[in-house]
């Protein structure tokens, strides 16, 4: 399934976590969390009782490619990216279960 969507840069974190809701309706997302203080490049996902149910990193990190990032949230896997190279706010999500 895939999702385009456009938003402002401000925003982007907030639709990350407002699309991954309803689509992953096994896993109830309730906190993200960096998994390095000093790095933005991985994130860990909490569902309820603080409990880890998954994660967000870029799929790339050693090319410091802020514009394709992976997915693992529960059972589901996908990718998301940024639809068209200089519009950043337009983002493309892929998953699969």
């Amino acid at each position: 399934m895939i999702f385009r969507f456009e938003v402002g840069l401000r925003a982007l974190t907030a639709v990350f976590l407002l699309v991954f809701a309803p689509v992953f309706s096994s896993a109830q997302l309730t906190a993200a969390d960096t998994r390095w203080n000093d790095s933005f490049r991985e994130w860990v996902l909490y569902g309820p009782e603080e409990r880890e149910i998954g994660q967000l990193y870029l799929r790339s990190p050693f090319d410091d490619n802020w514009l394709a990032w992976v997915i693992e949230l529960g059972e589901y896997n996908g990718q998301a990216r940024q639809t068209w190279p200089g519009k950043p706010d337009a983002w493309e999500i892929r998953y699969a279960t």
